[in-house]
């Protein structure tokens, strides 16, 4: 018993002996199907065999006739044949075949049209899909899809500018705070935030800090906040000493919220 592929079809058999000797024959394939309802494809396939030229055929009496056009082929798609003709004066007496085939439209069967061109993307940002069509001649006999997608505007919505350069170091030492800002077209459509921090000046410094300097640093820090919403409004944040916690860096804003800084709790010296 044949063994069978996916989908029902047996194995090919052996290729046929060849339809002529010479000048052209044809072989074919047979395989069958379980269920031929649920299989694709053909149950037959050809080949064109034996091409040599026949060099000793002798046209006696009559001889054969010129060989005819070639017929319209077998199938109009997935490879037929298609045959021509002669005929000879005596029968008994012409060597050959009055008959010779070959594969003729070996196109897939339905003819899908090019691509078309891509669509406009469906999202304008954050991600969308952008898809090409094609249509086929008979939908029952094409192999494939009719569409085909890719991703297309991958960019955050809203319009991020670029980053800013990174801002002056907050210290000359012992660990100061750099940022960088950048702004949206949309500012209610931007993922994201308008600011972004790294730590900066790591070295030690030489000596106490001096509380002047401290106060300035303070000022710094707090002041860096002021065009960023707090509870949906802006404030002017300035430096706030809290005798209970006096190495805190604290920021009040005007007139009455205070917070934490981004860089936390500062030490003086």
């Amino acid at each position: 018993m044949p063994h069978r592929e996916r989908g029902g079809w047996s194995q090919w058999s052996e290729w046929s002996l060849c339809s002529r000797t010479c000048d052209g024959g044809v072989s074919r394939q047979l395989r069958t199907c379980a269920s031929p309802a649920g299989c694709r494809g053909e149950p037959v396939r050809y080949k064109i065999c034996n091409m040599q030229v026949k060099v000793t055929c002798i046209q006696e009496r009559g001889g054969w006739s010129q060989w005819s056009e070639w017929s319209l082929c077998s199938r109009t798609c997935d490879g037929g044949l298609s045959r021509q003709l002669t005929t000879c004066a005596s029968p008994a007496s012409c060597r050959g075949e009055p008959t010779r085939y070959k594969i003729c439209n070996m196109q897939e069967r339905g003819g899908w049209s090019q691509w078309s061109e891509w669509s406009l993307c469906s999202r304008t940002c954050d991600g969308g899909v952008s898809r090409q069509l094609r249509t086929c001649a008979s939908p029952a006999g094409c192999m494939g899809e009719p569409v085909r997608c890719k991703i297309c505007n991958m960019q955050e919505r809203g319009g991020w500018s670029q980053w800013s350069e990174w801002s002056l170091c907050s210290r000359t030492c012992d660990g100061g705070v750099s940022r960088q800002l950048r702004t949206c077209a949309s500012p209610a459509g931007c993922r994201g935030e308008p600011v972004r921090y790294k730590i900066c000046n790591m070295q030690p410094c030489r000596g106490n800090v001096s509380l002047l300097e401290d106060d300035i640093w303070r000022e710094q820090q707090c002041s860096a906040h002021d065009n960023t919403p707090y509870g949906g409004e802006l404030f002017h944040w300035r430096a706030h000493r809290d005798d209970a916690e006096p190495c805190a860096l604290t920021c009040r804003g005007t007139p009455h919220h205070s917070g934490q800084s981004p860089d936390a709790v500062r030490t003086v010296g």
